[in-house]
């Protein structure tokens, strides 16, 4: 049964959420990031995404988890500018020093738990127009069934306008025996 959250009530760092012997860990605060996702047994686990580190949950940075939610747009936006249905755009450079605006802006700010069972949970994020003048309420819900994680994204939008954005997720795997082992020197905050 899913349990519904106050958002004031909730100040968990870490979502843990468990099907079998399967394993899913998401940070809310930040930028709604996955830490781990992994399959357990009694001889070893074997890691789908690669595993955060404690210097990047130290440092609160999501390039450094396992995955994080890339809204409202994914990939740069060049020199930060851009022109939508004849209005003139300027959007902050968000990625020093890089030169164009990256990855919009939910991957730098926290979300909020919205709904948490033992293998499910949702979490939310809501953008009042500020710099990227399009408001919306983005979000994630993460089922984890036996060894398979979906993740369903969404982007609502708050006015009735066409409106300028997308859903983009920056994932990064761990691949199997044969190819190159971006996984291999790095060792999960729990171990």
């Amino acid at each position: 049964m899913a349990i519904m959250l106050n958002e004031n009530e909730v100040k968990e760092k870490k979502l843990t959420l468990r099907s079998r012997n399967a394993l899913l860990e998401i940070v809310p605060e930040i930028g709604g990031s996955i830490t781990r996702y992994c399959l357990k047994t009694e001889k070893q686990t074997l890691n789908f995404l690669r595993p955060v580190i404690q210097s990047g949950l130290a440092k609160h940075d999501p390039r450094e988890m396992a995955s994080f939610p890339l809204i409202p747009f994914s990939n740069r936006i060049r020199n930060g500018h851009f022109k939508f249905q004849g209005r003139e755009i300027k959007l902050p450079l968000n990625f020093y020093p890089e030169v164009h605006s990256i990855h919009g802006h939910g991957w730098k700010v926290p979300w909020t738990v919205k709904e948490k069972s033992e293998n499910k949970a949702t979490i939310e994020y809501q953008l009042l127009p500020d710099e990227w003048p399009f408001s919306y309420l983005a979000s994630q819900v993460f089922d984890l069934e036996a060894s398979s994680l979906t993740v369903n994204s969404a982007n609502q939008k708050y006015r009735k306008l066409c409106n300028a954005s997308g859903y983009g997720t920056a994932s990064i795997f761990c691949p199997d025996s044969s190819g190159f082992d971006n996984c291999k020197n790095r060792k999960n905050v729990d171990q």
